[in-house]
């Protein structure tokens, strides 16, 4: 979901009742010192008013619209996925796919639901499958119904996914294609394409090159049925989300990321049966946006506390696999080939990645522990010992892993950091305006501590990397 940032004045002006503590004076030592007022700057940055959904009433049926209006009415947050929505795991919905997909029934139809399935049968192979980590294929999609293309993602290791187009009536002859490609980390292989064409009789199918379609149809008086109960379990999650809407400094995006996606989910399920720009979709949509424009003001009274806390450190101390460490200022270099120069020093140009960075990031290291820091270059992109953490004036957070660690005795695949040695940590990154960044350990193995932000800065001259 796009962020609407606003000031505090900005804040303060439309009177959000967001409250937060003053920005505590820079504090040069010791880092816990300087980090510990970073918790209670985000308890206090709660809004004092709750944010509830707007007054009105929701009708079934509703006023009939074109396909074209309602893709036309798809809000930023949700493109470019159009209209097409994935059809919610709820055993009602599911029930509804398999009913719509396999009953036989004549057309043609009138107003209602377009219900499909498409998949595939073929084998995939990329970087991630053949590390045998996962087997089956992630699939995108692209849609083709007369004069509408949608794209649309399908779920992670499923060979097929059902996908929706509301308002749709059948008559004769109508061509659902769809071409299909196997998502594989940051990049996507075809796997072909598929049509159907509704003959008169439901459901319809297409099959080629071991691809499947099948579609079928539901009328809209019992879609408005489904719809229904989709917008109360759409009011039940977003009451929640309401209820305890604050910054998260744990959370993903400081908290924006749980709310984007239970936003995302709860006016997708609803949407998927009876359009985008619909007014009981309308009214879920603003809600969602009144609760995160709520949020932004504290978020950035929040990051403006890290920044001014950063300012004061040049090292801080944090822990890698279980080892104490110091580390010191970040420095990000973007340049044609910088991630993959570093991996190839590191030994990783044999070594099929599934992520090719396009800058990356160094940040001095010492290692405080009594045994050798150990880093693992084949490790580096599904198990890394350490994340860097960047933090936008938004709020947003990026992760990425370890690629090496430079200054450091080369043992085969590892990198190992004598006690007392320095070092450089080398991170894969993306091009961006981050000012802060926070290196820790594993998520997986290393607890949570307080947050400890360094400044991040961009040097684009040219060097070897």
């Amino acid at each position: 979901m796009k962020v609407r940032a606003l000031s505090v004045a900005a804040v303060i002006a439309v009177g959000c009742g967001c409250r937060s503590k003053p920005r505590p004076t820079p504090v040069q030592a010791p880092v816990d010192a300087a980090v510990s007022t970073l918790g209670a700057s985000a308890d206090a940055a709660k809004p004092a008013t709750r944010v509830s959904i707007a007054q009105g009433k929701d009708e079934f049926p509703r006023k009939p619209r074109t396909p074209e209006e309602t893709l036309s009415s798809v809000p930023d947050f949700q493109r470019p996925n159009g209209y097409a929505s994935p059809v919610s795991n709820q055993a009602d919905l599911a029930n509804l796919v398999h009913r719509a997909t396999t009953v036989r029934r004549e057309g043609p139809t009138g107003l209602g639901l377009l219900v499909c399935r498409a998949g595939t049968q073929k084998d995939v192979e990329g970087t991630l499958k053949t590390l045998a980590l996962v087997g089956a294929a992630d699939l995108d999609f692209e849609i083709h119904f007369k004069d509408l293309v949608v794209k649309q993602s399908g779920p992670d290791e499923a060979q097929s996914a059902a996908f929706t187009l509301p308002l749709v009536s059948l008559t004769g002859g109508e061509t659902v294609s769809v071409k299909l490609w196997d998502r594989d980390g940051a990049s996507r292989k075809p796997v072909g394409d598929v049509r159907a064409i509704f003959g008169g009789t439901l459901p319809f199918f297409g099959e080629k090159d071991r691809n499947h379609l099948v579609c079928g149809h539901v009328a809209q008086s019992e879609v408005d049925v489904f719809a229904a109960a989709a917008v109360q379990r759409a009011d039940a999650a977003l009451d929640a989300l309401a209820d305890d809407l604050s910054v998260d400094e744990w959370g993903e995006d400081l908290g924006l990321g749980p709310l984007n996606r239970t936003c995302r989910k709860s006016t997708s399920e609803i949407a998927a049966l009876i359009g985008w720009g619909d007014s009981v979709v309308d009214r879920r949509v603003d809600w969602c946006t009144r609760m995160e424009s709520t949020l932004a003001g504290p978020i950035a009274a929040f990051v403006r506390v890290a920044e001014t806390q950063a300012a004061a450190i040049s090292t801080a101390s944090t822990e890698i696999d279980g080892r104490p460490v110091s580390v010191g200022r970040a420095v990000r270099h973007c340049s044609p080939g910088a991630a993959a120069n570093v991996r190839r020093k590191f030994g990783l140009d044999s070594f099929v990645t599934v992520r090719s960075w396009p800058c990356i990031v160094r940040v001095p290291v010492t290692n405080n522990g009594p045994s050798p820091l150990r880093a693992n270059s084949l490790a580096s992109d599904v198990a890394p010992i350490a994340t860097l953490t960047t933090l936008s004036a938004a709020g947003r957070t990026k992760d990425s892993g370890l690629l090496g660690i430079e200054g450091a005795a080369i043992e085969g695949h590892d990198q190992m950091l004598a006690p007392g040695a320095s070092g450089t940590l080398v991170f894969g990154a993306d091009a961006g305006t981050e000012t802060l960044v926070e290196i820790r350990g594993a998520p997986s193995v290393e607890p949570r501590k307080p947050h400890v932000y360094l400044p991040l800065a961009t040097d684009d001259a040219p060097r070897d990397l």
